[in-house]
């Protein structure tokens, strides 16, 4: 999942859990690494850890 975070589409701090809220695609390649699907997913993370709370696909 760390490579959906790297170019998250939206990028937004709630400050009432202290947590980053991303949303960014996410792949699921197959063994030879070749994307068969993207779709987008929302993350929230820890601001302090950078632990991953949850993460869940949201509408197409």
């Amino acid at each position: 999942m760390p490579h959906a975070l790297s170019r998250p589409s939206i990028k937004e701090y709630i400050q009432s859990n202290d947590t980053n809220a991303y949303v960014a695609p996410f792949q699921i390649k197959d063994k030879r690494g070749r994307v068969l699907n993207t779709f987008p997913v929302q993350l929230a993370v820890a601001r302090k850890t950078q632990n991953i709370i949850t993460a869940y696909p949201v509408g197409r």
